[in-house]
């Protein structure tokens, strides 16, 4: 696979049209038959738009999970419907006011759309708009890198790209929207050197201001360029950390992070809050929850060493050494950081560009015996990661989910879909 190959690819997909009148009419009179057909046909552009219509029909459709993020989304926005403050008042009260807050795009979204409804699906609709655009956007933009069609065993990689930040984690829109975010603009530049790419990971910060740790991540990357073999060692030692001392940390993110974020950094390394998080924890999950994130992680890393060993053989293409380098040196800042309370979430940015790695590679002429062989033990691993993802989303289905855009003109049930059985 070359360079010249991913853009004769990008031509034949932008050849086609964006839209597609059958599959249209088949979304409004069902969204899931829509939705199984966009994926059968995914080699067609328009594919892409299904999946993100999908998504906005199932924010529309989203009924609350207890203790979520989206509780407290909606309470806000039932809060923000009931001010009469303007605009530009709101906007003074979150960057000046008693709030301070630093995550300005959600609450001016929520703001923006409470001024017209308090109906709270068409808030998270919304979120749904705007997280499934550059979800199905950051799916296709691999699938047009990989010119064959995929192999049926090595959808599975695909897929589990797909899933390890889904769609129903509008649930918690401001992280999981601002990594897919940070992942479009990336993987833009990594590959092309698009530089509006740019533009897209500093804006994630917006969303959700622990972002600055990828942002800085990335530019660190920029400025050493690819130093794969170090970034590997870097990637080891890191495997050998035991613990870190939060206060310690503390004190050197307070140190060199600007005033405004201190308030955040200390509330994520207090000791309580970590206490508390591990206290959530042992409580809502069974057994098999502890085991769906050391199967992802040794997969990753098992894929992350191989795709190493491989750049060692074989001379890739500047863009594949591109991806491995960054996703070398993000996973090896994300182990790191995976210590402290919530941080353990980037290390599920950092498999975005992980799994896209693997996949692009054992789609190519570069795969290797030892990736084969990798993907055939990691497989079954994977596979049980795929049940406790299905079964972790499958709550927040509302029974609406079973209906069409028109019937939601006159009805959103707030019942979930589980509970119908």
């Amino acid at each position: 696979m070359s360079t010249k190959n991913y853009n004769n690819t990008t031509r034949i997909s932008n050849s086609q049209s964006n839209w597609n009148p059958w599959s249209l009419t088949l979304f409004i009179i069902n969204p899931i038959l829509a939705l199984i057909n966009a994926i059968k046909n995914y080699k067609n552009t328009y594919s892409k738009n299904i999946v993100w219509f999908f998504i906005i029909f199932y924010g529309l459709t989203m009924v609350s999970v207890e203790s979520s993020d989206s509780t407290r989304y909606i309470e806000m926005f039932i809060a923000n419907n009931k001010l009469t403050t303007s605009f530009f008042e709101y906007i003074g009260v979150l960057s000046f006011g008693s709030t301070n807050s630093i995550d300005i795009l959600e609450p001016i979204i929520s703001f923006i759309i409470s001024r017209f409804t308090a109906n709270p699906h068409i808030l998270f609709g919304v979120f749904g708009l705007i997280f499934g655009y550059f979800y199905s956007r950051n799916i296709w933009y691999l699938l047009n890198i990989v010119k064959s069609r995929i192999n049926k065993k090595r959808f599975l990689l695909i897929f589990i790209f797909a899933i390890i930040i889904g769609f129903w984690q509008i649930n918690g829109f401001r992280f999981w929207t601002a990594a897919h975010i940070f992942f479009y603009g990336s993987i833009r530049y990594l590959v092309k050197k698009k530089k509006n790419g740019l533009i897209y990971v500093v804006s994630s910060v917006l969303l959700h201001f622990s972002f600055v740790l990828p942002v800085i991540t990335l530019i660190f990357y920029l400025l050493i360029g690819n130093r794969t073999k170090y970034y590997f060692v870097f990637f080891v030692l890191t495997l050998f950390l035991s613990e870190l001392n939060l206060n310690s940390v503390n004190v050197v993110l307070s140190t060199i992070a600007p005033q405004v974020f201190n308030e955040k950094i200390t509330l994520y390394t207090n000791q309580d809050y970590a206490a508390n998080i591990i206290s959530d924890r042992l409580s809502t999950r069974n057994w098999r929850y502890y085991f769906y994130p050391l199967v992802l992680k040794w997969s990753a890393f098992a894929f992350l060493v191989v795709s190493f060993l491989i750049a060692r053989v074989k001379k890739l293409p500047i863009f594949l050494i591109n991806i491995l380098s960054f996703s070398l040196f993000f996973t090896s800042i994300s182990n790191i950081v995976s210590f402290i309370p919530s941080g353990g979430r980037f290390r599920l940015v950092s498999y975005l560009f992980v799994f896209s790695l693997a996949f692009i590679l054992i789609q190519s002429k570069y795969k290797t015996k030892l990736l084969e062989n990798t993907f055939y033990i990691a497989s079954p691993f994977l596979a049980f990661y795929a049940l406790g993802q299905i079964n972790s989303f499958v709550p927040s289905f509302g029974s609406s989910i079973l209906t069409n855009p028109i019937f939601l003109m006159f009805h959103i049930s707030e019942i979930a879909l589980v509970d119908l059985f």
